[in-house]
């Protein structure tokens, strides 16, 4: 839980998501400095009742599962591993477009996730209502994440490796023959 996660983006969207959907609730799993901040903005904003910070979780896939919406709120990552895994449970996903990772594994098609811009709290929960509103964009969503998510799984990435050590070995041997 630190600054980098970009998690007051994330309550203040639930804040504006709650008037039409009291019922929802935010889990954010881990630990870290701003633990106490953030609880202190969900109370400043009254929704401490809806948003859980049960900490550290080892296997967090039971949690995820529960969801009806994954969101990545952080305002950098490198290879977001929480958005493919929320992808491979057929989440369907919102995530910042912050710089690397999220575009290139959800695309701006929006078939496949949604994409709003960092620290955009009305853009994040303009987001989310539609999800929350529409079960059969959750679902359409849900089950193109899965099917992406395929994509990088343990066998697809060794043969992607493969076929790039392959092409540059074949490049280098066509290049020193002539």
């Amino acid at each position: 839980l630190n600054a980098e996660k970009g998690w007051e983006t994330l309550i203040r969207a639930l804040a504006r998501v709650h008037v039409q959907f009291p019922g929802a609730r935010l889990k954010i799993l881990g630990e870290g400095d701003q633990l106490a901040e953030l609880k202190d903005l969900a109370q400043s904003l009254g929704i401490q009742y809806r948003c859980d910070f049960p900490g550290f979780i080892s296997d967090p896939l039971p949690d995820l599962e529960g969801a009806d919406v994954y969101v990545l709120a952080s305002r950098s990552e490198g290879m977001p591993n929480s958005l493919l895994e929320a992808m491979a449970l057929g989440l369907p996903c919102v995530s910042t477009d912050c710089p690397t990772g999220p575009a290139e594994i959800l695309g701006r098609s929006e078939e496949i996730g949604r994409l709003v811009p960092v620290d955009d709290v009305e853009a994040m929960a303009s987001t989310l209502l539609e999800l929350l509103g529409d079960g059969s964009v959750r679902q359409s969503l849900g089950r193109a994440a899965r099917d992406r998510a395929q994509d990088f799984e343990v066998e697809a990435c060794v043969k992607t490796y493969a076929e790039v050590v392959c092409a540059t070995v074949e490049s280098k041997t066509q290049g020193a023959g002539q």
